[in-house]
C-alpha cells in the first residue's frame, strides 16, 4: 500500500502563530505499510522556552497548564526521542491537517539550529476526508465543508472517542481510525 510506514502523529501548541508560539506536546503511532497494523507509539509533553507567549484560547482548548509541562523534556531530548522511536529514512509522517503539524514540528527543529529530517511531503488525512465527502452522495455539514474537524468525521465514520479530543495520543488513535476507515471507505487498502 504505501513504500514507508506511515507515522500518524499529533501536536498541541501554546498557539496558533508559528513566530510566537510553540510545541507543548507530541504523540505518535506508527502503522505498517502494508496493512495498517501499529507497530509503535511515543508520546512526551514538551518544556516550553516561551510559556508567557501562550495564547489563552489555546489553554482552553488543550487544558494543558504550565505545571504540566514545567518540568517536561526539552525540545532537544524530545525531537531526539521522536527520532529514535520513528527514524526518518524509514517512515512517512501522517495527520490530520498535516500542514499545520508539520509546520510547527519543522520550526522547532529550526529554532534548535537543525534541519528538519522528515519528508515535507506527508500524509494529510483531512484531505481524504474531504475528497470522500466532497466525491460521495455522503451528507456533510455545508457549514463545515471547507474545515471540518478530526471530531466531526470521526462522528460521521461512526468512530468512539474514548478520551478527550486535544490531547495529542487520544488524537493520534482518532486520527489512525479515520485514516483506517477512509482507506477501506475508498478502496485504497
Amino acid at each position: 500500500m504505501f513504500t514507508r510506514d506511515i507515522v500518524v502523529f499529533d501536536t498541541e501548541t501554546t498557539g496558533l502563530d508559528i513566530s510566537k508560539h510553540e510545541l507543548i506536546q507530541i504523540a505518535a503511532i506508527r502503522l505498517d505499510k502494508d496493512n495498517l497494523a501499529e507497530k509503535n507509539r511515543y508520546e512526551s509533553f514538551i518544556k516550553p522556552s516561551h510559556w508567557e507567549t501562550q495564547n489563552p484560547k489555546a489553554a482552553e482548548v488543550h487544558q494543558i497548564s504550565y505545571d504540566t509541562v514545567k518540568d517536561a523534556p526539552t525540545p532537544e531530548v524530545v525531537l531526539a526521542e521522536f527520532e529514535q522511536a520513528f527514524p526518518p529514512t524509514e517512515v512517512l509522517l501522517s495527520a490530520y491537517n498535516f500542514p499545520f503539524d508539520f509546520s510547527f514540528l519543522y520550526d522547532t527543529y529550526r529554532k534548535l539550529g537543525k534541519q528538519c529530517p522528515y519528508d515535507f511531503h506527508g500524509v494529510d488525512i483531512w484531505a481524504f476526508a474531504y475528497y470522500f465527502w466532497s466525491n460521495t452522495a455522503h451528507t456533510i455539514n455545508p457549514e463545515k465543508r471547507n474545515g471540518f474537524g478530526l471530531s466531526d468525521v470521526a462522528s460521521m465514520l461512526g468512530i468512539i472517542n474514548s478520551g478527550t479530543y486535544h490531547q495529542a495520543m487520544v488524537d493520534c488513535e482518532v486520527e489512525v481510525e479515520v485514516l483506517r476507515r477512509l482507506l477501506a471507505k475508498l478502496k485504497l487498502v
